[in-house]
């Protein structure tokens, strides 16, 4: 068995993330680490863990977390992962990041975006980013895999094969997105109260959202392109899901049927990416790792929709797939069960 260790017990994710691994048939929950709740029983505080896992939290140093596990997953906000992450590989553990600390290609788009100094420099660049079907030929050998952000993974699924096969124009790419209240890979914070959320669409980040940033730069790196994005996230009032548009601009003589068909061959031996002919929505893929994605001609333009849960797709299930990734597992193992998470 692989041994786990989780590091953020504070994190509301942390649960979601416990329940999908307790299905895990190749992966165990070694101990789960944090501050403000050490001695407390982890089925205490989560009754649905009630005979599920009896396991105590722990307020113990990330080496001596890394100690007790082959692979660690942070749930830490920026900075304080990254400080966590050096000294669990340095421990000669391995270690999946939720945080953006290892998402970016180089130190100053980092800084610039976080306003801090990274102090892990010379790892930037060289950190597989986790989207498993896209990169999973580094992920085997990696010491560290930078999951990515919720908003970012959907867009940067849906395009990288366009790009790499030359279909649509990359100076004229819009994305809109319509995020549920826990999509954001971030603490819960006053602005997600039901009160502020019911009956109310709100757009944040226009124009300075940090997984913008993080859009452009692995699209960049990936396939050597100058990107040009125009990026709108909106909070809407649903609990999770998200849905992704994206409008794109063909090529010359570039048919809707032929982006199409470059997702179909592209994706097609990856059981989570469902390329779909009819429209897609959130309440299709809730609670999954799937993400289905449609293809509509519109205008002048291409419009590509992908629906996604951003709890499972959009953080948890890219982990899994990470963990399955760096041990060499299939990538569906501890993800293929969908009917019994009606609660997940």
């Amino acid at each position: 068995m692989i041994k786990l260790g989780i590091l953020g017990a504070n994190d509301p994710r942390m649960l979601v993330a416990v329940e999908w691994l307790l299905r895990h048939p190749t992966v165990q929950i070694a101990a789960v680490a944090g501050t403000n709740c050490a001695g407390n029983m982890m089925d205490d505080r989560f009754p649905r863990l009630v005979n599920r896992l009896k396991m105590p939290f722990l307020e113990i140093s990330a080496s001596q977390l890394a100690s007790m596990s082959d692979v660690v997953l942070s749930f830490l906000p920026h900075g304080e992962s990254l400080r966590a992450g050096i000294e669990i590989v340095n421990a000669g553990c391995r270690f999946v990041d939720l945080s953006p600390d290892y998402r970016f290609s180089n130190a100053a788009i980092y800084e610039r975006w976080y306003g801090e100094k990274h102090i892990d420099p010379t790892r930037l660049g060289q950190v597989p980013y986790g989207i498993h079907e896209l990169f999973q030929e580094s992920f085997r050998e990696a010491k560290i895999i930078a999951c990515p952000g919720p908003l970012a993974a959907p867009t940067i699924l849906c395009l990288l094969p366009l790009i790499q096969e030359h279909l649509i124009k990359t100076d004229d790419i819009v994305v809109d997105i319509k995020a549920g209240v826990r999509s954001l890979d971030e603490k819960p914070h006053p602005s997600i109260l039901y009160y502020d959320r019911h009956e109310n669409v709100e757009p944040f980040g226009v124009g300075s959202h940090r997984q913008h940033a993080e859009i452009c730069d692995v699209l960049t790196k990936a396939t050597s392109e100058s990107i040009g994005i125009s990026f709108t996230p909106h909070m809407v009032p649903m609990e999770r899901g998200m849905f992704t548009t994206i409008y794109i601009t063909p090529s010359v003589s570039v048919s809707a049927n032929q982006i199409r068909e470059c997702l179909l061959s592209y994706y097609q031996q990856s059981p989570f990416v469902r390329i779909v002919s009819h429209l897609p929505t959130t309440q299709c893929v809730l609670r999954t790792n799937y993400i289905d994605v449609s293809v509509r001609e519109n205008g002048p333009k291409i419009t590509l929709l992908a629906a996604t849960d951003s709890l499972i797709r959009g953080g948890i299930g890219t982990a899994v797939q990470a963990i399955n990734g760096m041990f060499g597992l299939d990538a569906s193992s501890g993800l293929d069960h969908v009917s019994d998470l009606n609660k997940g």
